[in-house]
Protein backbone atom coordinates (compact mmCIF):
# COMPACT_ATOMS: atom_id res chain seq x y z
CA UNK A 1 0.00 0.00 0.00
CA UNK A 2 1.62 3.33 -0.83
CA UNK A 3 0.82 6.40 0.69
CA UNK A 4 -0.24 8.43 -2.74
CA UNK A 5 -3.66 5.77 -2.91
CA UNK A 6 -4.81 6.93 0.32
CA UNK A 7 -6.69 9.98 1.01
CA UNK A 8 -7.49 12.12 3.94
CA UNK A 9 -9.94 10.98 6.09
CA UNK A 10 -9.41 7.46 5.10
CA UNK A 11 -10.58 4.44 7.32
CA UNK A 12 -8.44 1.11 6.55
CA UNK A 13 -9.50 -1.75 8.03
CA UNK A 14 -6.83 -4.36 7.27
CA UNK A 15 -7.67 -7.90 7.48
CA UNK A 16 -5.10 -9.21 4.91
CA UNK A 17 -1.68 -9.99 4.35
CA UNK A 18 -0.07 -6.22 3.47
CA UNK A 19 3.19 -4.36 3.10
CA UNK A 20 3.30 -0.32 3.47
CA UNK A 21 5.69 2.00 1.77
CA UNK A 22 7.41 4.25 4.12
CA UNK A 23 5.53 6.94 3.78
CA UNK A 24 2.47 4.57 5.57
CA UNK A 25 4.67 4.12 8.34
CA UNK A 26 4.64 7.82 9.02
CA UNK A 27 3.50 9.96 12.00
CA UNK A 28 0.56 11.22 10.21
CA UNK A 29 -0.85 7.72 9.89
CA UNK A 30 -2.87 6.24 13.09
CA UNK A 31 -1.59 2.59 13.65
CA UNK A 32 -4.72 0.62 15.54
CA UNK A 33 -4.53 -2.80 16.83
CA UNK A 34 -7.05 -5.08 17.05
CA UNK A 35 -5.51 -6.71 20.16
CA UNK A 36 -1.89 -5.54 21.30
CA UNK A 37 -1.51 -8.89 23.67
CA UNK A 38 -1.68 -10.90 19.95
CA UNK A 39 1.27 -9.23 18.42
CA UNK A 40 3.13 -9.18 21.63
CA UNK A 41 2.92 -12.83 21.74
CA UNK A 42 4.11 -13.35 18.17
CA UNK A 43 7.14 -11.06 19.14
CA UNK A 44 7.72 -13.39 21.90
CA UNK A 45 7.70 -16.13 19.69
CA UNK A 46 9.33 -15.60 16.62
CA UNK A 47 12.14 -14.58 14.81
CA UNK A 48 12.98 -10.61 13.16
CA UNK A 49 12.19 -9.69 10.84
CA UNK A 50 8.41 -11.08 11.93
CA UNK A 51 6.57 -9.76 9.14
CA UNK A 52 7.72 -12.00 6.46
CA UNK A 53 6.45 -14.72 8.70
CA UNK A 54 2.94 -12.85 9.67
CA UNK A 55 2.23 -10.36 7.01
CA UNK A 56 -0.30 -8.32 8.90
CA UNK A 57 0.20 -5.09 9.04
CA UNK A 58 0.44 -4.17 12.98
CA UNK A 59 3.57 -6.94 12.89
CA UNK A 60 5.34 -4.90 10.57
CA UNK A 61 4.55 -2.02 12.97
CA UNK A 62 5.99 -3.79 15.95
CA UNK A 63 9.07 -4.51 13.60
CA UNK A 64 9.32 -0.91 13.04
CA UNK A 65 9.30 -0.82 16.73
CA UNK A 66 12.53 -3.27 16.70
CA UNK A 67 13.89 -1.49 14.26
CA UNK A 68 13.66 2.23 16.19
CA UNK A 69 11.70 3.54 13.17
CA UNK A 70 8.70 4.10 15.15
CA UNK A 71 7.70 4.34 18.93
CA UNK A 72 5.77 1.82 20.89
CA UNK A 73 3.58 4.48 22.09
CA UNK A 74 2.16 5.06 18.89
CA UNK A 75 0.95 1.62 18.43
CA UNK A 76 -2.85 2.10 20.07
CA UNK A 77 -5.43 -0.44 21.47
CA UNK A 78 -8.65 -0.98 19.99
CA UNK A 79 -10.11 -1.57 22.94
CA UNK A 80 -8.83 1.72 24.81
CA UNK A 81 -10.99 3.56 21.53
CA UNK A 82 -14.06 1.36 21.98
CA UNK A 83 -14.46 1.76 26.19
CA UNK A 84 -13.70 5.77 25.74
CA UNK A 85 -9.93 5.71 27.25
CA UNK A 86 -8.88 7.15 23.69
CA UNK A 87 -10.40 9.27 21.26
CA UNK A 88 -12.02 7.91 17.92
CA UNK A 89 -11.96 9.93 15.29
CA UNK A 90 -9.65 12.84 16.05
CA UNK A 91 -10.26 15.15 12.95
CA UNK A 92 -11.93 14.93 9.51
CA UNK A 93 -8.54 14.14 7.24
CA UNK A 94 -7.02 12.05 10.63
CA UNK A 95 -6.17 8.56 8.43
CA UNK A 96 -6.36 5.61 10.54
CA UNK A 97 -4.91 1.66 10.10
CA UNK A 98 -6.38 -0.80 12.34
CA UNK A 99 -4.83 -3.80 12.07
CA UNK A 100 -6.86 -7.36 11.94
CA UNK A 101 -4.58 -9.86 13.16
CA UNK A 102 -7.04 -12.73 13.78
CA UNK A 103 -8.88 -12.44 17.00
CA UNK A 104 -11.69 -15.18 16.69
CA UNK A 105 -14.14 -13.06 17.71
CA UNK A 106 -14.06 -11.31 14.61
CA UNK A 107 -13.94 -14.09 12.65
CA UNK A 108 -17.29 -15.87 14.70
CA UNK A 109 -18.93 -12.14 13.86
CA UNK A 110 -18.45 -12.49 10.28
CA UNK A 111 -19.04 -15.93 10.09
CA UNK A 112 -22.48 -15.33 11.69
CA UNK A 113 -23.26 -12.40 9.28
CA UNK A 114 -22.28 -14.88 5.88
CA UNK A 115 -24.56 -17.50 8.07
CA UNK A 116 -27.81 -15.71 8.59
CA UNK A 117 -27.30 -13.53 4.63
CA UNK A 118 -27.14 -17.17 3.36
CA UNK A 119 -30.72 -18.67 5.25
CA UNK A 120 -32.47 -15.11 4.14
CA UNK A 121 -31.54 -15.46 1.01
CA UNK A 122 -32.50 -19.52 0.86
CA UNK A 123 -29.04 -20.76 -0.11
CA UNK A 124 -26.58 -22.93 1.47
CA UNK A 125 -27.43 -25.62 4.38
CA UNK A 126 -29.38 -24.81 7.31
CA UNK A 127 -26.93 -25.96 10.55
CA UNK A 128 -28.74 -27.24 13.75
CA UNK A 129 -25.95 -26.82 16.36
CA UNK A 130 -28.55 -27.20 19.50
CA UNK A 131 -32.10 -27.70 20.07
CA UNK A 132 -32.05 -25.00 22.82
CA UNK A 133 -29.87 -22.24 22.90
CA UNK A 134 -27.93 -22.15 26.25
CA UNK A 135 -27.52 -18.42 26.17
CA UNK A 136 -30.20 -16.25 25.51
Amino acid sequence: MRREWVSPGTFLSMPAPCSIDTAMEGEDIRKVLDFTGLYEAYREELPRPMHPIIPAVGVRWFDLVDEGRIAAASLEDLSAIVAGAAPGRRDADEIIMLSIGGMAVEDVAWGTHVYRRALAQGIGTRLTLWDEPVLR
